[in-house]
């Protein structure tokens, strides 16, 4: 049977993944709005982000003054259109070398990125340079104890032993990742995604508030996020959405 390209997360309006990125977005939006009230606009800097991303919070952005630069290590192919809304722009470059406001933001945006940096050394630069780049930010990643893996979709992919996982890969496509040809092809994807949990989340930013993404009874993702100091970003986690 020929292998079949892997899903394309933001191709449904409708799916259950979009439908959750929506969601998680409205805590976006409101730090966007405070952004907003205390500037009069909002400069965003998204770690490892993609324009599809935008395109797809567009509609909940309306006409709000927003600049959005992305940091990547490569365009991937598909540098930001220039004309299109938001306005999108694109910096190759890797946020842990670079210095602290290197960028100016008002906010720090990553989603989903975190875990697909390896090494808790490599993490911790990370996470300096977040909380050092911007006066806000807001760091999603999936939750580790949450027991679908969704890069690989599959039941308690993750909790196996790397070997077990490299082994499971040489059978079969997993979600966004082929069918891998022999088992080191197979540790070299595996070995590029490592799940975090709550402990190693506060570690990494422990100026924040660590709130979860519920469904139903589990927590599907940690957000680490920080507005001003934590008694503010307590009371912006209880407002009204």
């Amino acid at each position: 049977m020929p292998d079949r390209p892997p899903s394309d997360p933001y191709k449904s309006a409708t799916s259950l993944g979009t439908r959750l990125r929506l969601r998680r977005f409205r805590l976006v939006l409101r730090m966007i709005d405070q952004a907003i009230g205390d500037h009069g606009r909002c400069r965003i800097l998204d770690l490892g982000g993609t324009e599809r991303y935008w395109r797809l919070m567009a509609p909940m952005l309306g006409d709000r003054p927003v600049e959005i630069t992305l940091v990547n290590l490569t365009d991937h192919g598909h540098p930001p259109s220039p004309d299109a809304w938001p306005p999108v722009k694109l910096v190759i470059g890797d946020i842990t070398t670079m210095a602290p406001g290197a960028i100016p933001a008002e906010l720090i945006h990553s989603n989903s990125v975190i875990e697909h940096v390896i090494g808790w050394a490599q993490r911790e630069q990370f996470a300096r340079a977040v909380r050092e780049g911007a006066e806000s930010y807001y760091i999603q990643t999936p939750n580790y104890w949450f027991p679908y893996e969704l890069h690989f979709r599959t039941w308690f992919y993750h909790w196996l032993s790397p070997s077990a996982r490299a082994h499971l890969l040489t059978k079969k496509r997993r979600g966004f990742f082929k069918q891998s040809s022999s088992f080191g092809s197979a540790m070299e994807v595996v070995e590029t995604i490592d799940l975090l949990d709550k402990r190693q989340m506060r570690a990494l930013f422990p100026d924040s508030v660590i709130t979860t993404e519920q469904l139903g009874p589990l927590a599907k993702s940690l957000m680490a996020v920080r507005y001003r100091n934590q008694a503010d970003t307590k009371a912006l986690l209880h407002s009204r959405l």
